[in-house]
């Protein structure tokens, strides 16, 4: 299995909680990426094999899983060579007519959501009728999977909506961006939030679905304060406790690599300014892996509470690196849609892969 990876936000202006905390900013000058990313990363350099590639099949040099070149949604040995094959690539592909073009990238987010179930609006409601208005997969099924949070949720409901419709359950999201699904402290962070987070639990409690799956990033309390993690475990503990009335499963994805490190840059623009060495936008998503203290807290609370924890690396990493693209039979697999979030075709495709993963709660 792949080392794991981390992740976040699909809101492009919002504060992010890290280890040591920063704000995070969208955007980023061409100057600005030539300088951050002149860092030497030797260290975590890639190796390269010019003869391998992924899409035609052949042996790559030291690759586990299947060699045979998936057509469609890879099972998880596919993707794990897939991966792996991927990240010996001497040089970026031509990614005008990858899958999204790089073009294309920024662009391939979550659409027609109805606003009333991602909504941003200060302190939403539930609407009466999320059960049938905010879902998707097999929407005539009695079986349920309910899928809550911030845009980490939002991000993954493309593959759960193929789940569903493979498996027989209706996939129900509720979500609001930059709100995640951990219970904070009374007084602590955004009231509005905190009560929809409430809102979400209640909801999952009535609705009995067969697996809950909360998943976000945890922004902090505000005025730059972020909890411990200690806190942050008491506070995922808690939400998994709160959802034991469900009687559903219960499980959660680690957050998936981020293009972020100390840079601020994007996957598009690093992907463009080394073109002729990915390896280095590589290494600095499995750099933001180690710095990432929510999937340091998650793995023990959720342990803790009986819950699933999924490490997400096993979608996006191989070794110490982690991917920006993935060549296939089918064609230039893009994953990020921004630094943060992957774009709805990549979760799309992955959902085989993630299905066998969450095959034992179904």
């Amino acid at each position: 299995m792949p080392e794991g990876c981390n992740g976040n936000l699909w809101s492009k202006t919002r504060p992010l909680w890290r280890a040591g905390g920063f704000a995070r900013r969208s955007g980023l000058r061409l100057a600005a990426l030539l300088v951050a990313l002149s860092v030497p990363l030797a260290a975590c350099s890639s190796k390269t094999a010019s003869s391998t590639s992924a899409a035609t099949g052949s042996s790559a040099q030291g690759c586990s899983g299947s060699s045979a070149a998936p057509v469609g949604a890879p099972t998880l040995p596919q993707l794990r060579y897939a991966l792996c094959s991927s990240l010996q690539a001497g040089a970026v592909p031509d990614l005008s007519h990858s899958i999204p073009s790089l073009a294309a990238s920024a662009d391939d987010r979550l659409k027609d959501i109805d606003g009333s179930c991602y909504s941003t609006a200060p302190d939403p409601a539930i609407p009466a009728d999320a059960a049938s208005r905010c879902a998707s997969g097999d929407l005539n099924a009695t079986r349920s999977i309910f899928l809550f949070g911030d845009s980490q949720a939002a991000m993954w409901q493309p593959a759960f909506t193929a789940i569903g419709k493979d498996r027989g359950y209706k996939v129900v999201l509720l979500a609001k961006p930059g709100c995640s699904p951990w219970v904070h402290p009374a007084g602590k962070g955004d009231a509005g939030c905190n009560d929809f987070v409430q809102r979400e639990i209640q909801f999952a409690n009535q609705l009995h679905p067969t697996l809950v799956v909360p998943l976000g990033m945890t922004l902090g309390w505000g005025n730059s304060v972020y909890p411990t993690s200690s806190q942050l475990n008491t506070e995922i503990t808690t939400t998994f406790r709160l959802l034991q009335a469900s009687g559903a499963h219960l499980a959660t994805l680690s957050i998936i690599p981020e293009l972020e490190a100390s840079t601020n840059t994007t996957p598009q623009a690093c992907l463009t300014v080394h073109a002729s060495n990915p390896a280095s936008c590589e290494s600095l998503l499995w750099s933001s892996q180690k710095a990432n203290a929510l999937n340091v807290a998650l793995i023990p609370a959720t342990k803790a509470a009986g819950a699933t924890d999924i490490d997400s690396s096993a979608f996006f990493c191989s070794g110490n690196k982690c991917v920006l693209f993935v060549q296939a039979a089918d064609g230039v697999h893009l994953v990020y849609q921004d630094g943060q979030h992957m774009t709805i075709t990549y979760a799309s495709w992955i959902s085989r892969a993630l299905e066998s993963q969450l095959a034992p709660l179904l």
